[in-house]
Order: structure tokens, then sequence, then C-alpha cells
């Protein structure tokens, strides 16, 4: 690459120095070659191999095992491929992680999986951990945005498309874009994938996750106008016996992944009807549909922890409401992410 060139000696200081520059530029996939170049030759311990570990680590957000330890996630995803999987399939999936997904797939019978992962560091360690699990010869992990994978990469268009690339609401990794993508060009007509679909779901809840929104005076001094900058960081977490669903949950957004360019409404209206007694905060929360069998859902009242967050969005002041009481909430999101307000 041109103005990336090292000198002669290569020294671990002069690679790193040249691994920052092609980060900063966007040259990912070169940048984490260099750093671990670094790791290659620099002493252990010294500042060059630990700037290099830090950085490599750094670009791997710590939800990827987050993920892999919410079991519910997990059973639901593996209910589901098991149900699909069968003889002679040929399977893509769209941001492997540690590869479990896939690995689910070559275990449930599917003559192959590719799998691609756009972070270098992290196909990498996925690679490794397809060959010690003894799957090498079955799961090909691509180091690739999958809007860069083509049809010949995969030996032509798969049976089966797989994927777990959202947030807590739904949108917020790209993943309609990235199946509107890879659907015609990469899956056979007819071809099942998995999530079929998204759902992002609302009720009215009473939970002190919200309480830090409820900036009021502090020392004898009025600070209510911070209020703003916090409303919508505030966040709760299923299983977390702190969260009391104050309403029926309804849905906002339907997205279906299987037709992810289908015209879908971009703002709604609805009405929570009451379950009575106290409320603080809307939370909103999601839904996967894998097939028309399983669902994991990680509401607020669900009986464990889910590796995804809820969002909330604070009352001005607490409410008292009365059974089959209704309150209306607005939302619309950019097939990007969602807002939700009152």
């Amino acid at each position: 690459m041109t103005g990336l060139q090292t000198d002669s000696k290569r020294t671990p200081a002069a690679v790193l120095k040249l691994a920052h520059v092609a980060f900063q530029m966007g040259a990912i996939d070169r940048a984490f070659a260099l750093y671990e170049e670094v790791l290659q030759i620099a002493p252990e311990n010294s500042v060059e191999a630990i700037s290099a570990q830090r950085r490599i680590v750094l670009s791997v957000p710590d939800w990827h095992a987050r993920m892999m330890h919410d079991q519910h996630r997990n059973g639901a995803y593996d209910e589901a491929i098991r149900r699909a999987i069968k003889p002679g399939m040929r399977v893509f999936e769209i941001g492997t992680g540690a590869g479990l997904l896939a690995m689910m797939a070559a275990r449930a019978g599917a003559a192959h999986v590719y799998t691609c992962e756009m972070n270098p560091a992290v196909a990498e360690v996925a690679r490794e951990i397809v060959i010690r699990n003894g799957f090498a010869d079955r799961i090909t992990v691509l180091s690739r945005h999958s809007r860069d994978v083509k049809p010949e990469d995969l030996g032509g268009p798969v049976d089966l498309l797989i994927s777990e690339i959202v947030d807590d609401s739904i949108l917020g990794e790209g993943v309609l874009p990235a199946h509107e993508a890879a659907i015609p060009l990469l899956l056979k007509p007819g071809g099942q994938v998995i999530p079929a679909r998204g759902i992002v779901r609302a009720a009215l809840v009473s939970t002190r996750a919200a309480e830090t929104s409820w900036l009021d005076h502090i020392d004898g001094f009025d600070v209510r106008a911070f209020r703003k900058f916090l409303n919508h960081r505030n966040k709760a977490v299923s299983g977390d016996k702190v969260t009391r669903m104050a309403s029926d949950p309804v849905d906002l957004f339907r997205f279906d992944l299987s037709c992810p360019n289908r015209v879908d409404p971009a703002q709604t209206t609805v009405s929570l009807r009451a379950r009575g007694g106290a409320a603080n905060a809307v939370a909103r929360w999601i839904a996967l549909d894998l097939d028309e069998h399983t669902r994991y859902e990680n509401a607020p009242d669900a009986n464990f922890r889910s590796c995804w967050e809820i969002p909330l969005e604070p009352l001005a002041k607490p409410i008292l409401l009365a059974p089959d009481d209704h309150f209306v909430i607005h939302a619309s999101h950019d097939r990007a992410g969602i807002i939700v307000w009152v």
C-alpha cells in the first residue's frame, strides 16, 4: 500500500507505528496484520507487544462474550438450525464472531458452512476455534464484510442463510441492508432465513433502572435541564428483578428478515393498556422469530438474563394507573435505529 511501507529493519516500534497509521487510514486488514507482526517480533511484555495486543483487544466488543453466555439465545438458534438443516445443505452465515452458529449448523449435518467476519482479528480466532472443534473440513471462514462476498466464494447460492447481527433495536448492526444484499445474490430461491422476523415490542414498566434520569435539585441547585442528556442512556435487563411490567406489551415494528426490502411503516402510535399501579418508564425490547416454531424474546419479565439490554424512555415523573387505563406512545425508525417518545 502506498505510503505504508516499512523500513528494512522492521523493528517492533517501526511496525507498530505503521500499524497505527494503517488503522487510522481505514486499512483495517493491513493494520491487524501489522499488529500481529509486532506480537511475533517484539519481546514479550514489551511496550510494543502490549500496545499491539491492547489495540487488537479493544477492537473486539465485549458483547461477543455476553452473547455466547446467553443460553436461551443459543438454545433458540440451535433448535431452529437443527430443524432447518437437511442432508447436503450448504449454509452461509453473516457475522460469525467466535463461530458458534456456524458450528451448530455443521453439527446439525450441513455439508458445508461458509461464514464471514469483517473484523480480521475475530475471523482469525474463529478459524482457530473451528479447527479445535474438528470442523475445519466443513466450515470456511471468510475475513470480509458480507457485502464483499460473491456467489463463487460459496460455490454458488446456498440453501440456508443464518445471521445474528441485531442489537437491542434489531436494526443497529445493519441487519436490513445486509439481508437485502445477501438474499437475492447468495441464497437460492425459496431458501430459508434464520431468523425469519425481528419484532420490536414495548410496555410501561416500573423500574429502578430509570431513576438516574430524575435529576431535580442537587445540593440546593436546580439541575433538571441535564435530564435531556440522560434519558436515552437508561437501560434495564431481563430477569433483573427490579423491573415490573405495568402494562400489556405491544408490537411497535415487525421486520421480515426473509424479505427485508418489504415496505414497513416508519412511524407508529400505539396505546398501552395498563395493568394497574405505578409506572416510570416505557421499555422496549426485541423478539426474534427464528422460524415458525421458535421465538427468543428478552422481555422485562423474562426469567433469564439476556445478552441484549432493554432501552428505557423514562417518564417526566412517575404515574399511577388503574387497571385498563390507556397510555399513548409514539415510535419511529429509520432502518438503522428506533426512537420512542410519549
